[in-house]
Parts: structure tokens; C-alpha cells; sequence
């Protein structure tokens, strides 16, 4: 079927809301922010409003008004904050320790050694970002406009080996690089190493790191979190504990945020400002979001 759905004004916009049976007060208002947030995003926040099945469709439950719509907007806007807030921190605490675990254990260019990998490993596909993230070319010399100074020192100044040693591209590695090499360490002890300093098993840290990576890319191209049925998800098939029943949903991705957290911050706040977040939004079912009623894990002890 080819699609044929023509572009509306902002004022056209409105007026399809309203049709159907959406209150908007304040049209003005409505105007600037279908404008400046638009309206295709923010109509991923209106399900919970609209009567399902209902013919037309969309049609909103009497009584919704615009700004009901808005403040989800808005929450998922402060959830996606206070996650990346977490991941940054989690970020610069793996790749730090991976970086520090395998040059102790094999020296500062340990990843220049094909043999640490496994073999079905894409080896040369992550040189190739191991290059373009430090601006190198194959000659080992910074090309790359904007190359951080401390990569222009090597480079200008040592010829072998090629590439920076593990601690500097640790600087400039995205955390997605970082969490798929991991688990392909052809040496279990080494990712045992790496795994300990978090008091996990590997086989968990690998799935959770992955997760992480995954949240972290949909915060950074801002997509919902809220309402979201998460694709890649952490196991918690070794950590009852957690109170974790569906892992698709947010709270097993805070339920880790929050882990990592306590290892690398022990005196931080964050899942009681997740809580309180959650607190200060009436309009948001915690339990949607995967949250039980009652959070009484050890990551938790907090009322939702």
C-alpha cells in the first residue's frame, strides 16, 4: 500500500487532536510545543490516553488534556538524564578496568595480540576503530582534525608500536566497542579478572554491560525509556535477588544501573531519585514500567 498521509500545518496539527477528543486549553501553548518536540514524537506518549481498538482510531479517553500527554514527555525526559547520568559513571569504571586488568596481565598493547581474541573474533574490524577513533591512518600518524592533544603526543612521538597503548584508547573507544570485545577474551581467566572487580560472574557482567551499551545509545539519540518493551535485555538467571520478573522492561535496566552504582559510588542516592522521580509523576504507572509495588530488592528498599 503506498503511503499517502499528507503533511499538516501546526494549526492542522491541533485541530486533529482536538477532533480526536483530545482538550487542549491552551492552543497557543500547544502550538509551541508540537512545534519545537513535534508532533510524531510526542504521539509515543499518548497511548495510555487513547481508548483502545477504538474506531476511529486514536480516539482519547474523555477528560485527557494536552499537558496529561506532556508531563510523560517531560518525566521520560528526566528518566533519560539520570540514566545517562549512570552510565557515564559505569562507562569510565569498566573501560578503566578492563584497560588496567588486561595490561597487568599482558602488557599496555595487549590488544595488538590477535591471539587474545577468540577466533571468530572480527580482529581487524576493531583495529579499524581502534584507528578512526584515535585518528590514526595505517602509518600511525594523527590525521584526524580535532585528534585529543595526549594522542598527538604519542604519535609525534613514538613509531612503535603504532597504536596508543590500552589507557589511551580507553579514552576514545565507544562503550559499545568496549562491551562486544569482552566477551570474545579467548581467556576465561581473563575475563574472570575483569568480571571480580564487580563481584560478578563474567557470563552476567557480559549481558549487563551489553545492556547498558544498548540504553546508552537509545538515551543519546533520545527515544523513550518510559513504555518501552527493551530488545537487548540483562539476565538475572544467577540473581533472584533482584526481584527481576521481566527483564523487557525498565526497572531490570535500573535494577543494573543501580548495582553499578553502589559498586563504583557505595554513598549514592540515584535509585532513591529514580524512586522519588517516579513519586513526583502520578500519571506514571510504576508497575508498566516493571516496577512491583513494593521495590524491596537489595538494589533497592525503596517505595515505588
Amino acid at each position: 500500500m503506498k503511503y499517502s498521509k499528507p503533511p499538516l500545518s501546526l494549526d492542522q496539527q491541533v485541530a486533529l487532536l482536538q477532533a480526536r477528543g483530545l482538550a487542549i486549553p491552551d492552543q497557543q501553548e500547544a502550538v509551541h510545543h508540537l512545534k519545537n518536540i513535534g508532533y510524531y514524537r510526542l504521539s509515543g506518549y499518548a497511548f495510555p490516553f487513547q481508548v483502545k481498538a477504538s474506531l476511529p482510531a486514536h480516539v482519547f479517553k474523555p477528560g485527557t488534556i494536552f499537558n496529561d500527554i506532556l508531563n510523560i514527555y517531560r518525566f521520560d525526559c528526566e528518566l533519560r538524564i539520570m540514566a545517562m547520568e549512570a552510565i557515564e559513571k559505569i562507562e569510565v569504571a569498566f573501560r578503566t578496568c578492563f584497560s588496567n586488568s588486561m595490561s597487568g596481565r599482558h602488557g599496555a598493547f595487549w590488544y595488538l595480540n590477535k591471539a587474545i581474541f577468540h577466533d571468530d573474533f572480527s580482529y581487524y574490524d576493531f583495529i579499524g576503530k581502534v584507528q578512526e577513533a584515535t585518528g590514526a591512518n595505517r602509518m600511525g600518524a594523527a590525521t584526524a582534525k580535532g585528534t585529543d592533544e595526549f594522542l598527538k603526543h604519542y604519535f609525534s612521538t613514538y613509531s612503535d608500536p603504532v597504536l596508543p597503548p590500552s589507557w589511551m584508547i580507553a579514552e576514545v573507544l565507544s562503550f559499545s566497542t568496549w562491551s562486544s570485545i569482552f566477551p570474545f577474551l579467548k581467556n576465561r581467566s581473563d575475563k574472570k579478572a575483569i568480571a571480580d572487580s564487580f563481584e560478578l560472574q563474567w557470563e552476567t557482567l557480559a549481558s549487563w554491560i551489553h545492556s547498558m551499551a544498548y540504553v546508552r545509545n537509545l538515551c543519546a539519540h533520545h527515544s523513550r525509556l518510559w513504555n518501552r518493551e527493551f530488545t537487548i535485555t540483562p539476565s538475572f538467571a544467577n540473581h533472584p535477588q533482584f526481584g527481576v520478573t521481566n527483564n523487557t522492561r525498565f526497572f531490570a535496566q535500573a535494577s543494573v544501573l543501580s548495582f553499578f552504582m553502589k559498586k563504583i559510588s557505595p554513598k549514592t542516592q540515584w535509585a532513591q531519585r529514580i524512586a522519588n522521580l517516579v513519586k513526583s509523576h502520578p500519571c506514571i504507572d510504576p508497575q508498566a514500567m516493571g516496577f512491583p509495588r513494593w521495590v524491596q530488592s537489595s538494589m533497592w528498599y525503596y517505595e515505588i
